[in-house]
């Protein structure tokens, strides 16, 4: 039998021009699912056609051209034609706060949150980075795993370290639980001490003085209490994701030691050397396009929520408040609707020149904020990418591939033998056209196929 990594091996070869490859003999593990027939993307704008994927439980155990394979297969393996179709990795959100509902209820709950886990599901999302959120959340995720539910994978920075008074001020009252306010180095490294020990994937850290947009202006973390979190992060293993809205946090951000800034700047221009040194240093900037929209785009486009990508996944509650007068008039005078409106542009050209550069680009929707709907939001974030000057593959790879590399996780991310089998079986090609993944057939998460329809 020829192992997954001999066969990975033997691709890769191929890949790099060596046509001539022989033969290759592979026997299926006992009880694996083989997808045959269709076309693979692999990342950076490579599509295998006519493959196989070999599925081993929950991981991928190889993936190979067919015509290159003698394949014996014992009675026990299942195979799924995919001809026509396409396979592509899961895709990853950056920027989620599931314990938010895109419409500012202040009601959530487990039928809630699950229908907004199945929600992403449905649009492919395997993977989902909550920025934010209460210890709730925490309890609830517990829950997820040891039920069984039909989830992507939930990962968690649990509350925000904020300033006392600091953004975002919103969270107070039954909120409050959704940050830690510190003051000083030694309260900031025992709060990401008390996080760690609570079992968080990340830490979030806000750098955001407010001001813009005619919003008032609020305290801020310090340069050594953002150096001590950035340092008692990367002790425990954590990476530090930061808020940051401005070039000028984002220096701060980077000179303190952190490694992904949670939303690409919208304040002004990025600044060519600072786009340089993004790259240079190989630092994620996660885009949050979506988010910047959604305020503008309830005023604008109020039938969205009338969407069958919309009515069918998101609570009708929900929806009802997104129509109602107090949120509309919320959205209509709040400074940062036309702070939003007018600077769009702004985020998406600093996309765009982070994208000429090489720098990582990550998505990210920042999804339960005003008019982001978890799920659907990664549709929208994706056509976003696509009109700031990204081609199809690349906005792919900032959900997939450069997500996992943001994340330091080497076993989601792409199709290839040793990941996790988080996979997307898709009618069309979303690397070369990205509005076919609306036409997402089959969402594999570590190994267990969902029909679509039945999400």
């Amino acid at each position: 039998m020829l192992r997954p990594l001999t066969l990975g091996f033997a691709l890769s070869f191929l890949l790099a021009g060596c046509v001539s490859e022989p033969t290759i003999r592979f026997q299926a593990p006992e009880g694996a699912t083989v997808l045959a027939g269709g076309s693979v993307y692999l990342g950076d704008g490579i599509t295998l056609d006519d493959a196989l994927v070999v599925i081993d439980g929950g991981t991928i155990a190889a993936v190979a051209p067919r015509p290159s394979v003698d394949f014996t297969m014992p009675d026990s393996v299942r195979v799924v034609d995919i001809t026509g179709r396409t396979v592509l990795p899961g895709l990853i959100d950056l920027h989620t706060h599931l314990s938010s509902d895109g419409c500012f209820t202040g009601k959530m709950s487990e039928p809630r949150l699950r229908r907004q886990l199945r929600a992403n599901l449905f649009s492919g999302v395997t993977t989902v980075l909550d920025l934010g959120s209460t210890p709730w959340l925490r309890a609830e995720r517990a829950k997820s795993i040891s039920e069984g539910w039909d989830s992507p994978e939930i990962l968690l920075a649990g509350p925000m370290i904020t300033a006392p008074g600091g953004h975002p001020v919103a969270a107070e009252g039954r909120f409050a639980g959704m940050v830690k306010r510190v003051s000083g180095p030694e309260a900031a490294r025992l709060a990401v001490a008390e996080l760690a020990g609570n079992g968080i994937d990340v830490v979030k850290a806000v750098l955001e003085g407010g001001g813009f947009g005619g919003m008032r202006t609020a305290p801020t973390l310090g340069e050594a209490e953002l150096r001590a979190i950035a340092e008692e992060a990367h002790a425990r293993g954590l990476k530090l994701f930061v808020h940051v809205s401005t070039p000028r946090e984002a220096r701060i951000a980077l000179d303190a030691g952190a490694d992904v800034l949670a939303h690409v700047p919208i304040s002004e221009p990025l600044p060519p050397e600072l786009v340089r040194r993004l790259a240079t240093e190989g630092k994620a900037a996660i885009t949050t396009l979506t988010a910047y929209e959604g305020f503008f785009r309830l005023i604008d486009d109020p039938g969205y929520v009338d969407t069958p990508e919309v009515a069918d996944h998101v609570d009708p509650e929900v929806i009802e408040a997104c129509r109602g007068a107090d949120v509309v008039s919320f959205a209509d005078s709040n400074p940062f609707t036309v702070y939003a409106r007018n600077q769009i542009d702004v985020a998406r050209d600093n996309v765009s020149a982070l994208r000429a550069a090489g720098a990582p680009i990550v998505l990210g929707t920042d999804a339960g904020n005003l008019y982001v709907f978890h799920g659907p939001a990664v549709h929208r974030e994706l056509a976003l990418l696509v009109e700031s000057g990204l081609s199809p593959s690349e906005a792919i790879d900032a959900a997939t591939v450069k997500a996992a590399d943001a994340l330091g996780r080497h076993d989601i991310g792409s199709v290839r033998p040793g990941r996790r089998a988080d996979l997307l079986i898709v009618a069309g090609n979303p690397a070369q056209r990205i509005a076919d993944l609306a036409d997402i057939e089959i969402v594999v998460r570590a190994g267990r196929f969902y029909d679509r329809s039945a999400l």
